[in-house]
């Protein structure tokens, strides 16, 4: 398939799996809804990440170190953590057109979710990747829960601006390892602030 094919059948093909579990979580009597990221694969093609309350009643896990088939390219690769395997999900994403492979966990943690979106959400933004015109990259159910409005001092890292406005306002800057250090000392040099 061509990518000018993809882009022209994927949102149709979306739309018809996210209408599939919509009605399968109503079915069960769930609520359901979701929030995605669309990206590019290497070959260019779209595919999404999502994060949604669906689960389906078929779900088995399959842990980390196994070996996971690809029907399409007749292969089998290892698992990069632990996966769940659903017959009924791989049935509706065949069905509406969007093929076999997919890659389905669950979210361990508010932070864990936060952090896999916006990986996804800024990952575009560095590579300044091109998409149709009015092509929807972000997309979410209506019932998506709305948060409280709470005023925080968490701010976003990413032009020069940022990390001058960082370096004026922390004291102490506490890293996840060695290679954030890195990127938090290289952004910092001039800035009096103590990295850990």
């Amino acid at each position: 398939m061509t990518i000018e094919q993809a882009e022209h059948g994927y949102i149709e093909w979306t739309n018809r799996l996210l209408t599939r579990l919509r009605a399968s979580s109503k079915r069960a009597n769930r609520q359901w809804y979701y929030a995605s990221v669309t990206e590019r694969q290497k070959r260019q093609h779209p595919h999404s990440h999502y994060i949604t309350t669906y689960y389906p009643d078929d779900g088995i896990l399959v842990q980390k170190g196994r070996l996971k088939y690809y029907q399409t390219t007749n292969e089998y690769f290892p698992a990069k953590h632990d996966t769940l395997q659903s017959e009924s999900l791989e049935r509706a994403c065949v069905g509406c057109g969007l093929g076999n492979q997919y890659d389905f966990s669950r979210v361990e943690s508010v932070e864990a979710g936060s952090r896999y979106m916006a990986k996804y959400l800024f990952k575009d933004s560095i590579f300044s990747t091109i998409w149709p015109k009015n092509w929807r990259r972000v997309r979410y159910s209506q019932n998506w829960p709305k948060l409280d409005d709470k005023a925080g001092k968490a701010f976003i890292l990413i032009s020069a601006a940022d990390w001058f406005r960082l370096g004026n306002t922390a004291l102490i800057i506490r890293t996840q390892n060695d290679g954030v250090k890195e990127i938090v000392r290289s952004n910092l040099y001039r800035a009096d602030v103590i990295i850990q």
